[in-house]
C-alpha cells in the first residue's frame, strides 16, 4: 500500500475554519491530505502518521496497526520484571527499562 511520503502538517485553511493536513513531499513541492474541523484532530492525525513513519518508513500502516499490541507487551514486561522509577535506575536494570518505564508514564500520564 502506498502512502505520502514527507513530514505531514497542519496548515489553517481559512482562519477560524477547518485545518487543512499537509505533507512536504519536497523540492517545495506539499500535498494536501485531508481538511478536519477541529484542530486538536489534525494534529493528532499529523503527529501519528509523522510517528509510524519514523518507525516503519516502508510501511507505517504496520506500525499503527500493531500499537495497541506493542504497549500492552511493554506494559506487561514492566509489570513482569517489576520495573517502577528507582529500580529502573539501578545498575541491574539496562538503561532500555528507564526508557520503556518512561514511555508508558508518558502515554498514561501518570507514575506507577
Amino acid at each position: 500500500m502506498n502512502y505520502t511520503k514527507g513530514k505531514w502538517y497542519v496548515k489553517d485553511y481559512r482562519e477560524g475554519e477547518a485545518k487543512s493536513i499537509r505533507c512536504d513531499c519536497g523540492e517545495g513541492l506539499d500535498a494536501q491530505i485531508a481538511f478536519v474541523l477541529e484542530k486538536g484532530d489534525a494534529h493528532i492525525i499529523a503527529a501519528a502518521v509523522n510517528a509510524c513513519i519514523k518507525v516503519n518508513p516502508n510501511n507505517p500502516l504496520a506500525v499503527a496497526e500493531s500499537i495497541q499490541e506493542m504497549y500492552e507487551a511493554m506494559k506487561e514486561l514492566i509489570k513482569v520484571y517489576n520495573i517502577e522509577a528507582d529500580a529502573a535506575d539501578s545498575d541491574y536494570h539496562p538503561s532500555c527499562w528507564r526508557q520503556a518505564y518512561e514511555a508508558l508514564v508518558k502515554v498514561e500520564g501518570k507514575k506507577w
